[in-house]
């Protein structure tokens, strides 16, 4: 899963003079390319997996405009050197890269507040006199803790994906959750090896197509799992068009 949810624009877009050389239209689908090339594996580039571009259809219809608006921007940015399409459909954004930080990634910065707030949280019980209990707690925890952490670094990428489609917080994961997210994590990865996109698409076939989502329910790692081949027939049969979402009827 992409490190970065977030990228930076700077005040000057709005007088750039090759930004005001693109229709309004134009200039959404752009900062749209600049969302899907922060998704990258690697910042600035576009691409489905390594080398596999985008369809023009398929950017179109996750910005909500037509073809010919995405052709029209990617041509007349390409002849104003904003972007760089690459013989194999690749698309890069230009000077991206530059313009952005490693250091924009939160999980550093998430990770030291949340251990400044346990040491508040400890810092006044264990300056004195400690129950016996409660060091027990503290150590009970902290092994817990350590655990996860260990087993966070080993996870898959489609843990990672698993949380944002189930809309879990991994913080607050119950051990009944975790056991399941990891076991549908892993079977994903040895059947499948879905990328991020994959996992977005899943979720809006589920909310468009599956009964339970169109319900409002939010799909269970199991679940996510299990209708993962109903929703590649569905994305293959359908070519992956919104508009029919009865292709493919729920059992």
């Amino acid at each position: 899963m992409t490190q970065y949810t977030w990228f930076r624009v700077y005040n000057e877009i709005r007088t750039d003079s090759k930004i005001r050389r693109l229709t309004p239209a134009e200039r959404w689908v752009f900062i749209g390319l600049m969302c899907l090339a922060n998704e990258g594996r690697e910042r600035g580039t576009i691409e489905l997996a390594p080398g596999m571009p985008y369809e023009t259809p398929e950017i179109a219809d996750g910005m909500g405009v037509s073809v010919e608006i995405v052709k029209e921007t990617l041509e007349k940015a390409e002849k104003l050197n904003m972007i760089e399409c690459r013989p194999d459909g690749v698309i890069i954004i230009t000077n991206m890269k530059k313009r952005q930080y490693q250091s924009d990634s939160s999980t550093g910065r998430v990770r030291k507040h949340r251990e400044k707030k346990r040491a508040q949280r400890f810092k006044g019980t264990l300056s004195g006199n400690v129950p016996e209990t409660f060091q027990q707690t503290v150590s009970e925890t902290h092994q817990t803790r350590t655990e996860h952490s260990r087993a966070k670094k080993d996870a898959p990428l489609s843990f990672w994906e698993l949380l944002l489609v189930c809309k879990l917080d991994e913080e607050l994961l119950t051990e009944k959750q975790r056991k399941e997210l990891w076991r549908a994590a892993n079977t994903l990865e040895k059947q499948r090896e879905p990328e991020h996109a994959d996992f977005e698409k899943f979720e809006r076939w589920w909310y468009a197509v599956d009964w339970r989502g169109k319900k409002g329910d939010t799909p269970r790692p199991s679940q996510v799992q299990a209708e993962w081949s109903r929703f590649e027939k569905w994305r293959k049969e359908s070519a992956g068009q919104w508009r029919k979402p009865n292709t493919l009827k729920a059992n």
